[in-house]
């Protein structure tokens, strides 16, 4: 069974792929190692919080809490 990233992760995903950005790209701008997001990524590891929210910032984006049940 392959392992699943993150529910954020996997939303960093979408973002960073819909701004058309590789890997190397995101490391480049979010000062986070391109081995670091593959793993990340490819839900072999799990980040802490902190560098969540660097690599959110380094594609321009912030993490935010939204109450259950309320649009996004």
């Amino acid at each position: 069974m392959m392992a699943r990233p993150h529910p954020l992760v996997a939303e960093l995903i979408r973002v960073r792929s819909q701004m058309g950005l590789s890997q190397t790209d995101a490391a480049a701008l979010t000062g986070v190692g391109r081995r670091t997001i593959q793993s990340w990524e490819s839900g072999r590891t799990v980040p802490v919080m902190h560098a969540l929210d660097v690599y959110a910032r380094g594609l321009g984006f912030e993490l935010t809490l939204t109450p259950k049940g309320e649009p996004r």
